[in-house]
């Protein structure tokens, strides 16, 4: 088992890195191009906050989503959510989700999609309560303990 959650968790830790190396590095730079030229919205990054007493600014960043660019002026991706381990289901992922929804109704977005795994299955389970479709699975050559990981897409038409 402890070798099961070496493999995945390396996995996601690669996805990580590999955000830190690209939209990561300065978040509000990334977020804040704009592709007019190209017919997309302007990206976005939310975060959730709480009040801190042990925080220079007061606040505790405990969750975040962004919205990213697909293929298409009518297209979005929501990535990066993530809600710090002590506060899930408190409904901060679920915030978080309805603010990019907000915002992508606004910039006109006609479909937002989305990509997780199969090891993610209380999120998966927010996205379809949240009116999500499960749209593909792809498998992926990565196996732990007889798993191996599939990429589940959903999208939400708005």
């Amino acid at each position: 088992m402890l070798f099961v959650y070496y493999r995945i968790r390396r996995t996601f830790l690669g996805y990580y890195q590999d955000g830190l190396r690209h939209d990561m590095t300065d978040i509000s730079q990334y977020y804040r191009q704009d592709h007019e030229k190209d017919g997309y919205p302007i990206r976005r990054f939310w975060v959730a906050e709480i009040p801190s007493l042990t925080s220079d600014s007061g606040y505790e960043v405990v969750g975040c989503v962004a919205l990213g660019k697909s293929d298409g002026p009518l297209f979005g991706e929501l990535k990066r959510l993530f809600v710090l381990p002590a506060y899930r289901k408190r409904g901060i992922g679920t915030k978080l989700m309805r603010t990019v929804i907000v915002y992508a109704k606004e910039q006109k977005i006609a479909l937002l999609q989305l990509e997780t795994t199969n090891f993610q299955p209380v999120a998966r389970e927010m996205y379809s309560r949240l009116g999500w479709h499960h749209n593909s699975t792809r498998e992926s050559d990565f196996q732990a303990g007889g798993m191996r990981m599939s990429f589940v897409e959903y999208l939400l038409p708005l």
